[in-house]
């Protein structure tokens, strides 16, 4: 158990730490097409500090709301039209 806890935290890691290496050089890449170079470590000090936040404090919580609040065929209807007409009472 505890070791397949640690193989999921270690594949979330890797993807964020994927998609803001993706992020950094796509930034990179526009700024220098712009005329706005910047040097990719300071991007990428900027990219990785909010990838990682996600990673290590947002995925968890969107883990836990995901299982506590489930939706089922039968809760589906409800839920929607609940999400739709909340707003609407406001």
């Amino acid at each position: 158990m505890r070791r397949r806890f640690l193989v999921n935290w270690a594949i979330v890691t890797v993807i964020w730490a994927i998609l803001a290496g993706v992020a950094t050089t796509f930034s990179y890449d526009f700024r220098a097409h712009v005329g706005r170079p910047e040097k990719w470590g300071n991007l990428a000090r900027v990219y990785f500090t909010n990838y990682m936040v996600w990673g290590i404090v947002f995925t968890p919580i969107v883990v836990w709301v995901s299982r506590r609040f489930t939706v089922s065929k039968q809760k589906l209807l409800k839920t929607t039209i609940g999400v739709k007409t909340i707003p609407h009472t406001m």
